[in-house]
């Protein structure tokens, strides 16, 4: 009973030394965090956020100016793209701008960009087929210039601040001078523009500008009588009679005016007006003719057969022609003047522009005069 007893308090000292071994006191109940050491946390972790973000955008944004590439299709020439020069940099800036591109677009490789430096860009994504495509084009095409690549180049160039010349402080300075036309000369700009709107079929502006001129000279010649041929062509030759009749008031003895008015009026077939219109004639005008002609025509018409031969024998000696002399003869003659148209057919008969027939007439009535 000794030797178990003995064996009993063995095996219980052994439990005991075991248990006091193995004992692990009870562990500390944690304590909860405090709300502000949870606040100072969160905002320092966005303080050091926004620090690292502002040296991400300073690097990237150091250099001068950033290529931007452009992902094209595989073709069988690379894509050239002339780098932009830059400017020498702190040497750990360079660095970490280099990091920090090589991290965010691994596929971009810049080394080293120098002045007009061209850099090639493969299309493909495999580096081995773009050299032996630029191989290929190599041996392929003859020699290039700058110019030519630099019009096959594709770029895209962003630059963080625009270059903007400074407006030049000099001002610049122009004149206005301001040139006062005469009213001749305006009515002969006028008259110009209204001849080329009536050549091009632009009636109602010629009209216009053929007013405004009359407007601005009244006495204007041609201004007014081109404005009165237009109205008659139009078939208002009531208006371009009041026209001419307007301006003959101005100047009475114009000899352009008499001369359209009254070849207006004899084909109106007022025939007393134009007799009356032509009874002022200058005789130092070119148109004198014509005038006289226009006016001796009324005369005989109207029955004054006198006033007509002497219009007839004034034309025949201005001119020398036979028809005149053999016209002042019959007025001579139908005005009771046998004497007066003896003379005239006997100038009619000599005169070598006679026709056979106006011949032969003229001298029937030589005989019947009693002339030889």
């Amino acid at each position: 009973m000794s030797v178990i007893n003995r064996m009993l308090r063995d095996l219980d000292q052994r439990q005991q030394q075991q248990s006091k071994g193995s004992y692990t006191p009870a562990a500390v109940a944690p304590q909860p965090l405090h709300w502000t050491w949870m606040i100072g946390i969160a905002v320092g972790t966005a303080v050091v956020i926004i620090v690292l973000l502002n040296i991400y955008w300073w690097l990237t944004t150091d250099t001068d100016t950033v290529v931007q590439t452009v992902e094209a299709p595989v073709t069988n020439q690379p894509t050239v793209v002339p780098a932009a020069a830059e400017e020498p940099t702190n040497p750990v800036d360079e660095k970490a701008e280099t990091e920090s591109e090589t991290a965010s677009k691994p596929a971009l490789q810049r080394g080293p960009v120098k002045p007009r430096e061209l850099v090639q860009i493969p299309a493909s994504s495999s580096e081995s087929a773009a050299t032996e495509l630029e191989e290929v084009a190599a041996e392929a095409e003859p020699a290039v210039s700058d110019d030519t690549l630099s019009q096959r180049a594709v770029a895209v160039e962003l630059e963080p601040e625009a270059e903007v010349e400074a407006p030049d402080d000099t001002p610049s300075t122009f004149a206005v001078e301001r040139v006062q036309l005469s009213p001749n000369e305006l009515a002969e700009t006028n008259l110009q523009k209204a001849r080329s709107a009536l050549r091009r079929g632009e009636r109602e502006q010629g009209q216009e500008l053929l007013e405004k001129a009359l407007t601005v000279m009244p006495e204007h010649v041609a201004v007014r009588s081109e404005l009165a041929a237009y109205w008659y062509g139009r078939g208002f030759a009531t208006r371009a009679v009041a026209i001419l009749q307007q301006g003959l008031d101005r100047v009475p003895q114009q000899s352009q005016w008499q001369l359209l008015l009254g070849r207006i009026l004899e084909r109106m077939g007022r025939i007393e007006d134009a007799y009356i219109a032509l009874q002022s004639l200058d005789s130092s005008t070119a148109e004198y003719s014509d005038l006289l002609e226009v006016r001796g025509n009324s005369a005989n018409q109207l029955g004054y057969f006198t006033e007509a031969a002497q219009d007839f024998l004034a034309l025949a000696n201005l001119n020398g022609e036979g028809r005149w002399w053999l016209a002042a003869a019959v007025a001579f003659e139908d005005a009771g003047e046998p004497a007066a148209a003896l003379r005239a057919y006997q100038q009619a008969a000599f005169a070598r522009d006679l026709g056979v027939d106006a011949r032969r007439y003229a001298e029937d009535r030589l005989q019947a005069l009693g002339g030889s």
